[in-house]
């Protein structure tokens, strides 16, 4: 898998490297965003994303925003920029992940990688902490912009409790086609 890893890393770096330029365009800071996130055996690591959302101290133009709890949402969704719009939508802001699975952090199938503050919440402990997350996995093919919280939890878990060969075969065709269709 590190192996897989290295090559693919090699192979779109130039790429990255022109997103990174683009991002930096765009929005001031680092084009690399990092997180802190709770891997295999409860291990702390840092997470690598390409930066799809403006510093939180860049202005934003909030207009079009009515001030209420309803409208917090589209205010977040005011501070993703131009080409973070697109990195999402066919999820290559997640590349950089790739460094994970060199560093042994991460694999290329396996449950989502959890922010610190969601693993120690009830409903996400039970999860195997015994398997590396994944830069794909069920709970990130499954419509992803309507699954939240407890049910992402329940297909990390189950992925947990059945992880053989094929459903990662089945979760990658899947992974194909979920990105497939985005295009």
């Amino acid at each position: 898998m590190r192996l897989v890893a290295g090559v693919m890393l090699i192979i779109v770096f130039p790429f990255l490297v022109i997103l990174s330029i683009l991002i930096r365009m765009e929005s001031k800071g680092s084009p690399l965003f990092r997180q802190k996130r709770v891997g295999k055996g409860g291990k702390i690591f840092i997470i690598y994303k390409l930066r799809t959302m403006r510093l939180s101290n860049e202005p934003i133009n909030v207009n079009s925003v009515i001030s209420s709890v309803i409208e917090l949402k589209k205010l977040d969704s005011l501070r993703i920029t131009y080409i973070g719009k697109h990195l999402r939508k066919f999820h290559i802001d997640e590349l950089p992940q790739l460094w994970n699975i060199l560093k042994n952090e991460m694999t290329f199938i396996g449950p989502r990688p959890l922010i610190i503050s969601m693993a120690k919440r009830e409903y996400y402990a039970p999860r195997d902490e015994n398997i590396r997350p994944g830069l794909t996995g069920l709970a990130q093919i499954s419509s992803l912009s309507e699954i939240r919280g407890y049910n992402v939890s329940k297909l990390d878990k189950f992925y947990c409790k059945k992880i053989c060969l094929m459903l990662n075969f089945l979760i990658i065709i899947k992974t194909i086609v979920f990105i497939i269709r985005k295009i």
